[in-house]
C-alpha cells in the first residue's frame, strides 16, 4: 500500500468470483456452512498462488491454470 501512496509501480492480484443470490442458503446453519466452505475455497486459491504464482481457477475464455 505504502508504494501506491508513494507513486510507486504497484502489482496486484486478484480472483473476483460473482455468486447467484440464489446460490446462497437462507437458513443460519446452512449459510454458516456455505460461507465457511468458501473461505476454506479462498483460503485454497490463495496457497496455491503463494506456491505456484498462479491462480487455480477457471477463466471463461481461457485455459485452467490449475
Amino acid at each position: 500500500m505504502t508504494n501506491a501512496l508513494m507513486g510507486r509501480k504497484t502489482k496486484a492480484h486478484m480472483v473476483v468470483k460473482r455468486i447467484d443470490i440464489k446460490d446462497v442458503p437462507e437458513g443460519d446453519k446452512e449459510a454458516a456452512k456455505w460461507l465457511s466452505d468458501l473461505m476454506v475455497e479462498k483460503d485454497e486459491t490463495l496457497d496455491h498462488f503463494h506456491r505456484t504464482g498462479k491462480f487455480n481457477v477457471d477463466v471463461p475464455g481461457k485455459s485452467s491454470t490449475k
